[in-house]
């Protein structure tokens, strides 16, 4: 085993790939590493995404695919599904979902004796209960919490012909996220706050930065100093005049301020 550790020095996204052949679907084992400036950057991109999971989408088929879309589960190493090639679902170990929800209101239905949703929830909850012809019992149990179940077959229900669920999936009770704006105002909010964090934190380095660039050591300086206000334009401005004086007696230096 080799291990690399790189310390990132230019600020951009970058796309990360396993050069081990490790299993099925190497090819597709990518993730994007996003690196930030500051770390008054990192807060402005990381609040929102926190928001988000504190404040979820109401949409059960939002949340199914923003759960499938984020590879918490490695479901996209053995499954291909058109709707989420790009967040590498090309997989062709098992079934491709590409028209799963069809399937699943004809027969597979008829096969297992269960509705659409029920067929779809056991074929994630329990993989081995229902094996699809030609293939093997491969799926291993991902022990995926129930109201993400149901999030996932809220989604699955649209991989359709005609991209409608062809069936009703009820979502129980306790996986229910009622509608409330609450999340999006957090988000706006969180997202304010950290600009206006990040923005006081550069405001004040341009401040220290341009106080030092004023300062020399025995010479003469004339230097308009000015603090940088939020558009960068100047809000105060004074001019410095620093001389130095030599005599007999040890080195004075006088500061005269001019308005």
């Amino acid at each position: 085993v080799t291990t690399v550790r790189y310390t990132p020095t230019v600020a951009g996204e970058y796309i990360l790939e396993c050069t081990q052949l490790c299993g099925a679907n190497h090819g597709a084992m990518r993730a994007k590493v996003e690196v930030l400036a500051s770390e008054a950057d990192f807060d402005v991109a990381l609040r929102p995404i926190m928001a988000a999971i504190i404040y979820p989408p109401a949409d059960p088929v939002i949340r199914g695919r923003d759960l499938l879309a984020s590879d918490v589960y490695p479901c996209y190493t053995c499954h291909a599904l058109s709707d989420l090639s790009s967040a590498n679902w090309i997989g062709q170990v098992g079934p491709a979902l590409n028209g799963v929800a069809d399937r699943a209101a004809t027969t597979r239905s008829a096969a297992t004796g269960q509705t659409p949703a029920e067929y779809l929830y056991t074929a994630i909850h329990n993989p081995q209960g229902y094996l699809v012809p030609g293939y093997g019992p491969l799926m291993p149990q991902l022990n995926v919490p129930e109201c993400q179940v149901w999030d996932i077959v809220s989604y699955l229900a649209t991989q359709s012909s005609t991209g409608q669920a062809p069936f009703t999936v009820d979502i129980p009770p306790q996986c229910v996220v009622s509608a409330d704006s609450s999340g999006a105002e957090a988000t706006a909010e969180a997202t304010s706050e950290s600009t206006a964090e990040a923005t006081s934190e550069s405001t004040a380095e341009a401040t220290v930065e341009a106080t030092a660039e004023a300062t020399t050591v025995g010479g003469q300086a004339l230097q308009q100093i000015g603090n940088a206000g939020p558009n960068g334009t100047p809000t105060a401005e004074m001019t410095v005049e620093v001389t130095t004086e030599v005599t007999a007696e040890p080195t004075a230096i006088q500061a005269t301020i001019a308005p």
